[in-house]
């Protein structure tokens, strides 16, 4: 066999190893931020769990609102609410304050997560600001939305969960700056 064929095979084969690899990160992402906590939920998978999801007024869950601003960031980052009961099935809606105490112009990106694991997989998030970068202006405040649900399926041993945001710094000038990470982000 040629040097020339040679390297035509190891390319080829690098090419569908890229390929294949592209072609599995989307399931092994899924797989990684369901195993620490994280909800990856379509847009397509929350519209048909509401479709199928009913009102379960027999089991009310606690719902703990927590947040933390992390890398020295000047914001003021705070839920309307610190708690809710509701019910499985119930929608319900918790609007988060961000507002910049400094004279800079602050670049960041709120990152969610759901404690206990176990309720992250049983969590719609159906309007949702996390996991996309966000710039607040000096001095500046914005409100943004939570709209989510917890599935009728939950486990019966779980009836309080915390839904804890976190704040990174985020440049903007990298390469990503503006992308979500994760689909199901919400607007």
């Amino acid at each position: 066999m040629s040097r020339n064929t040679k390297l035509l095979l190891i390319l080829l084969a690098l090419g569908v190893g890229m390929f294949a690899f592209g072609y599995a990160n989307v399931p092994l992402f899924k797989m990684f931020c369901s195993a620490i906590g994280i909800n990856v939920s379509t847009p397509q998978d929350i519209q048909r769990a509401q479709q199928e999801t009913t009102l379960d007024k027999s089991r009310p869950l606690k719902v703990l609102f927590t947040t933390t601003v992390n890398d020295g960031l000047p914001i003021l980052f705070e839920a309307d609410k610190s708690r809710a009961e509701v019910y499985l099935g119930q929608t319900d809606e918790v609007q988060y304050r961000f507002v910049n105490l400094s004279a800079d112009t602050l670049y960041f990106r709120p990152v969610h997560s759901v404690y206990p694991a176990e309720a992250s997989n049983k969590y719609n998030m159906i309007k949702c600001f996390c996991f996309q970068d966000m710039v607040l202006l000096p001095h500046e405040e914005a409100t943004r939305p939570l709209v989510y649900s917890f599935h009728n399926d939950l486990d019966p041993q779980i009836t309080r969960v915390t839904m804890h945001y976190t704040l990174f710094k985020r440049d903007p000038t990298a390469a990503d700056w503006g992308r979500k990470e994760m689909p199901g982000g919400g607007k």
